[in-house]
């Protein structure tokens, strides 16, 4: 199996939503926090096998893995029937909605871009960006689901109210795909702002589109390619921006 760099997906998830299918071209943008290298362009479906007890950042991790491995698996979803995947596909958006935290990937995403749109702007860019996401990442994971593991593996714990979850995917032959989650602690419970593939942000794979768009134009042009790419996934057309 090929394993491009990719979660990056992180919805997209990431590993949920993310376990990621290919990024267009990275283009240099200065983040002390990441470093950008070349995305993957496969993607894996995972299921959780994690030690017996696993409290705080690790577990904000777990749960969602588990109930998204469980939505994957569930009988009453299986079958050809698109109208059964778009049910699945609400469930697992569902499942997942509740650890990621799309106002802050989306703000991270356009980095200094972010201050340049009004509050209407910015919601309009967190809900397309999140809808994007998982419309590209989760229906990929429903077709490519195969019972891969996902094996929680560490935490480093960066301060009181940030953490980075480590996780490996476990291929075929034996290896294992690195995958770290980065959270913060909102309102007690550990949110999901970025995912990183093999040394790859999904943050900062799309905050180099994003940036380019809005060099060449504002933040209504970028609205309005968002608006279209989920029109044409909608649509079952080519998802790129």
């Amino acid at each position: 199996m090929k394993t491009a760099v990719k979660i990056g997906g992180i919805l997209i998830f990431a590993v949920f939503f993310l376990v990621l299918q290919a990024w267009a071209e990275p283009v240099e943008i200065q983040d002390p926090a990441q470093a950008i290298q070349e995305p993957v362009d496969e993607v894996v479906a995972v299921v959780v096998e994690a030690p017996a007890k696993i409290t705080g950042p690790a577990q904000a991790i777990q749960d969602p893995m588990n109930d998204v491995v469980a939505i994957l698996a569930d009988p009453a979803y299986q079958g050809d029937d698109p109208a059964l995947k778009d049910e699945q596909r609400k469930a697992l958006r569902k499942a997942i909605d509740g650890v990621f935290d799309f106002t802050e990937i989306s703000k991270r995403a356009l980095a200094r871009n972010w201050r340049i749109l009004n509050l209407e702007e910015r919601r309009k860019f967190r809900d397309l960006f999140a809808e994007l996401l998982g419309n590209t990442y989760l229906s990929k994971i429903q077709d490519s689901y195969s019972g891969e593991q996902v094996v929680i593996t560490g935490v480093n714990q960066v301060t009181d109210e940030m953490a980075v979850v480590s996780t490996g995917i476990r291929l075929e032959k034996g290896q294992m795909l690195p995958i770290d989650y980065s959270v913060y602690l909102a309102g007690g419970a550990w949110k999901i702002y970025d995912v990183n593939v093999e040394g790859v942000s999904l943050v900062k794979n799309y905050r180099s589109q994003f940036n380019d768009i809005m060099m060449r134009g504002n933040a209504q042009d970028l609205i309005n390619r968002l608006e279209s790419t989920v029109e044409r996934q909608r649509a079952g057309e080519k998802d790129s921006l």
